[in-house]
């Protein structure tokens, strides 16, 4: 049953996707493998590029306010990340978090293969401005 539950989700998520649901990504990255040396990023972090990402591909599942509880999300077992425990997102550096973005992790799908990595700063970024440290 689980199974089924996560599969649905995950149809879900494609078709809000494919039908341009919840505004559109920034950019889109063709695939090929990593510069040397790893991610690198031209420009510094923009929060309003980062939202209009999290807009796009976030929202369905982590909700509007980065609680996890959006209506993509509601059949996961576990739910999406609570970006606003600051708890939780304390202890996640900026690297795992790229990771988990841009590989998935669970049911969360990995987003490195429509994503440019500006955009998954850009996106990083605008995520831990639900939880700031302090």
């Amino acid at each position: 049953m689980r199974s089924w539950i996560v599969g649905l989700v995950g149809l879900l998520a494609l078709a809000f996707l494919a039908f341009g649901c919840g505004g559109k990504p920034q950019s889109q990255q063709t695939q090929g493998p990593p510069p040397p040396g790893g991610t690198t990023v031209s420009k510094p972090p923009d929060f309003a590029v980062g939202k209009k990402v999290f807009e796009g591909y976030c929202v369905l599942c982590h909700g509007a306010g980065g609680k996890g509880d959006g209506q993509g999300g509601k059949a996961l077992n576990p739910p999406p990340r609570d970006f606003t425990d600051r708890k939780v997102m304390s202890v996640l550096t900026d690297d795992q978090l790229k990771e988990i973005i841009k590989n998935g992790k669970g049911a969360m799908p990995a987003w490195g293969s429509k994503l440019k990595d500006e955009d998954i700063v850009n996106v990083l970024r605008y995520i831990r401005g639900f939880a700031p440290q302090t």
